[in-house]
């Protein structure tokens, strides 16, 4: 159900998707790197937002730094200076996802600490508007720093507690 869930959240980018009852309260974050990992792939964490005896035996990711990672877990409102894996233009798929923790993902007003959003491009009907709680702005400067050579680039998953919102590299995101 989770991954029905992050395959609909792929499907129609800047959407936020619920996440199914059967998570039974785990943070979105987790079900979401629950349908995303294996034992095949690399997983960062430098701010620790994963239990090192709970959660890492149940994702079965192993551990990395994160600009040798398959998947990046950070805070949504905290920016760091990251350079994660951005592909090669013969490989752009060997580049890295990133899974942002943030609050709130809605398309009515924001509160007043959110990030207004206009979002637009392949799997987006119309441009529309969003807003996220807890995501700095300086993440979506470092987003289009990654993604300005297309075909290379980052693909971002916004965990909140309403549920995910898939952001591909091809993904228009302007600030208003």
């Amino acid at each position: 159900a989770v991954f029905r869930a992050v395959l609909k959240a792929q499907s129609y980018p800047g959407r936020c998707v619920p996440l199914p009852a059967t998570v039974d309260g785990a943070p979105a974050y987790r079900a979401l790197l629950s349908a995303l990992l294996d034992a095949e792939v690399t997983l960062a964490d430098s701010q620790n937002l994963l239990c090192a005896q709970a959660d890492w035996p149940f994702l079965e990711a192993r551990a990395s730094d994160a600009p040798q990672a398959d998947f990046i877990l950070l805070h949504g409102d905290t920016a760091l200076n990251l350079a994660p894996r951005i592909g090669t233009l013969e490989e752009p798929e060997k580049s890295a996802t990133l899974v942002w923790v943030v609050g709130e993902i809605g398309r009515e007003d924001a509160t007043q600490d959110a990030l207004n959003l206009q979002l637009s491009g392949p799997g987006i009907k119309t441009p529309h508007g969003i807003y996220v709680s807890d995501l700095h702005a300086d993440w979506l400067s470092q987003r289009k720093g990654w993604n300005c050579a297309f075909p290379m680039g980052v693909d971002i998953f916004l965990a909140g507690s309403n549920g995910i919102l898939a952001l591909p590299r091809t993904t228009k995101i302007e600030v208003i």
